[in-house]
């Protein structure tokens, strides 16, 4: 029996929209951009006239969605490329046709033209994985071609997912500026060139869950090795020989604590902090005077925010005949000190699992 020649089918090519895939490949086209790591689209687009409306698309996967949170924020980013007049302005972000809430925050100033913070940015929130669309227009009758940069907020790591993970990324590059070595893009949320309590408070309200919802609390407690030994006064925090000491928290799990050393004025400017998995966490400060206030404030994944001030008197300070004589500088006015990774004197690591704080002053 003769066989059959296989019928040969000529291929079929299918015009593809100018998109980047999730996670954006090696070699993938960037336009002339530093997409952050938590970038999941990058698209090109253009409007050809004044007043004409242009839309490009973003794809949003199931992974991207917070299990556990109503819904999940997303940034979108645009700025004209190269040569272009185009003044962008972000109208509406669609999904299945439908406007999804979106909170505009900045808008293209072409004074500024160059600077890599110049860009008109807002924030849209999804439910569900899908395709959405970008409109854009152009202000005072431009037009041209431009950039969308659409990104998973509190994606830090850029794995497409906002956990435990991104918030302990996070905590190293809290207060550094762009062009700062511990300056990481997809830390800043608003790409506004620094890593400050918002982008804090941005990340939590995108991180997953690792507990049932509770209210604000947290307990602090100093090192059992470098309690008093003997019996001293009491006080809401602890006492310790010691000049560096080191402080265990207990929170949330999930949480980024935000700690400084403060004369009252609440700045929390110094150093972010991430728990671990069971919600511990630490930081080392150096005490400066007899007695030392530290303070806490605690970004929790359920949006709760609240301080805790823990004092530690230093004994060896405070005694008759002490040999230490503190000068305040600019950088320690007094009150005890914490620094940022980035300085002397400061970790940003939480406990190792398991460990837990002393019970001493909590």
């Amino acid at each position: 029996m003769a066989s059959k020649t296989p019928r040969q089918y000529r291929p079929v090519h299918e015009t593809l929209e100018v998109r980047l895939a999730l996670s954006l490949p090696p070699g993938a086209p960037t336009y002339g951009l530093k997409p952050p790591a938590n970038t999941i689209a990058l698209s090109l687009g253009q409007t050809t006239q004044p007043h004409a409306v242009s839309s490009t698309t973003a794809t949003i996967v199931s992974k991207n969605i917070t299990v556990g949170k109503s819904s999940t924020e997303f940034g979108v980013f645009v700025q004209p490329t190269s040569n272009s007049r185009i003044v962008p302005r972000i109208l509406a972000v669609k999904e299945d046709g439908k406007a999804l809430p979106l909170q505009l925050k900045r808008t293209y100033n072409p004074l500024q033209a160059g600077q890599p913070t110049n860009m008109s940015v807002a924030f849209f929130e999804a439910k569900h994985p899908g395709t959405v669309t970008i409109e854009v227009r152009g202000n005072r009758q431009s037009f041209g071609t431009y950039t969308v940069e659409t990104t998973l907020i509190g994606d830090v790591n850029g794995d497409g997912v906002v956990n435990l993970a991104d918030a302990q990324a996070f905590a190293p590059t809290y207060v550094e500026k762009m062009n700062q070595p511990g300056y990481l893009s997809s830390a800043d949320s608003n790409q506004n060139g620094i890593i400050n309590q918002y982008d804090a408070m941005a990340l939590e309200r995108n991180m997953t869950p690792l507990r049932k919802p509770g209210g604000g609390w947290m307990a602090i407690n100093l090192a059992p090795n470098d309690l008093i030994r003997h019996a001293q006064s009491t006080n809401s925090g602890a006492a310790t020989p010691f000049k560096v000491v080191t402080i265990n928290g207990y929170t949330t799990p999930g949480s980024i604590i935000l700690a400084d050393s403060t004369l009252g004025n609440y700045k929390f400017g110094s150093l972010a902090l991430s728990t671990t998995a069971q919600g511990f966490f630490t930081v080392k400060p150096i005490n400066t005077l007899g007695v030392n206030i530290y303070d806490f404030k605690v970004l929790d994944p359920f949006g709760h925010q609240y301080i805790r001030s823990f004092p530690v008197f230093w004994t060896t300070y405070a005694k008759p005949n002490s040999p230490y004589v503190f000068k305040p500088t600019k950088n320690s006015p007094g009150g005890g000190l914490i620094t940022g990774a980035h300085s002397q004197g400061g970790v940003t690591t939480g406990t190792s699992p398991g460990q837990s704080p002393s019970t001493n002053g909590s």
